[in-house]
């Protein structure tokens, strides 16, 4: 009896059938070729393009191994290739990098100025202080010069500022140290608030010179008058106009005149001018530089009471009521 694991002969039966599968695969490989690799597999991988010979490199010109980033190289130009596009792609990086940096800088750069200018215009709004002060100080203009002329030595338009609350603050030599010193320059304020720059008149009317014959010294006059004018002051902006022209002495007559409080004068005529900027924000916020335009048109108005005596307007003065 045989062991289990003993190997049988094989049948004579099956010789035959297995050298027919054998011979008809053949065929079918020999019509139909398999896919893949038709060589033995110790033979290296030779591209197509090379079949026919190895071309050159086109860096250095040796035998090349094939298509590396689009170009016939050999092995170590492709390595130089990897390296340097590498060395291209960290700079590109470094650089957008750098670009990320830079713009985010500059957003925060205009973060901060929005930022800034909302806190400004937030923080130049009137307190309750500073609209009461208004209202007062407008109250006192109006009732001051509703039915007031100016004469020749003043006296009347002294009597007006004086009753102002502000003013009274200062002792009475003070007061018209103030007066005598800034009457004229308040007179021209007067004046050009009433010049139409349109129509190139005065509402009233001047008596005693003919507007339409205009001497010529009287020209830059007009063209400040004219600039005056056009911004188009509201009661609260000329109060406070004139209460700047009246506290002003003490910065543009620093040595001519003795003040006996002269830090409270400062102290008056910054809280005026903060009071005129808030004002100005606060209720003409599309014109950011109403505020400056008016000190700037006071300047030059000074600048005419220094450079043209009181004496070039006094048939005007007095002549006209104001």
């Amino acid at each position: 009896m045989e062991e289990r694991g003993s190997c049988q002969p094989e049948e004579p039966i099956l010789k035959p059938v297995r050298h027919a599968f054998a011979e008809a695969a053949a065929q079918v490989n020999a019509v139909i070729p398999i896919k893949g690799r038709s060589k033995p597999r110790s033979e290296p991988y030779v591209p197509s393009y090379l079949i026919n010979g190895s071309e050159k490199c086109v860096v250095c010109g040796d035998a090349a191994t094939g298509f590396h980033y689009r170009c016939m190289t050999c092995e170590g130009c492709k390595v130089i290739n990897d390296c340097t596009r590498l060395h291209t792609y960290v700079l590109v990086l470094s650089r957008y990098e750098r670009a990320a940096k830079r713009r985010l800088i500059e957003n925060n750069r205009e973060r901060r100025m929005l930022q800034y200018v909302r806190d400004q215009v937030t923080a130049f709004k009137l307190s309750e202080e500073q609209r009461s002060f208004i209202d007062s100080l407008t109250v006192n203009y109006a009732s001051t010069f509703q039915e007031s002329s100016i004469n020749p030595d003043g006296t009347k338009l002294n009597r007006g500022e004086r009753v102002s609350a502000y003013i009274r603050q200062l002792s009475e030599a003070d007061q018209l140290t103030v007066f005598k010193c800034c009457w004229f320059e308040l007179a021209l304020l007067r004046m050009a608030l009433c010049y139409d720059p349109n129509e190139e008149r005065f509402y009233p009317p001047l008596r005693m010179i003919d507007e339409e014959h205009m001497p010529e010294k009287f020209n830059n006059i007009i063209r400040v008058f004219a600039a005056v004018s056009r911004i188009r002051l509201d009661d609260c902006e000329i109060a406070l106009a004139h209460a700047l022209t009246l506290l002003s002495l003490v910065d543009r007559y620093p040595d001519k005149h003795e003040i006996e409080n002269t830090k409270l004068i400062k102290d008056m005529q910054r809280n005026t001018m903060e009071t005129l900027r808030n004002y100005d924000t606060e209720t003409y916020s599309n014109e950011i530089a109403r505020w400056s335009k008016i000190l700037l048109r006071l300047n030059d108005l000074h600048a005419l009471t220094r450079s043209h005596h009181a004496a070039l307007l006094a048939e005007m003065i007095t002549s006209w009521n104001l």
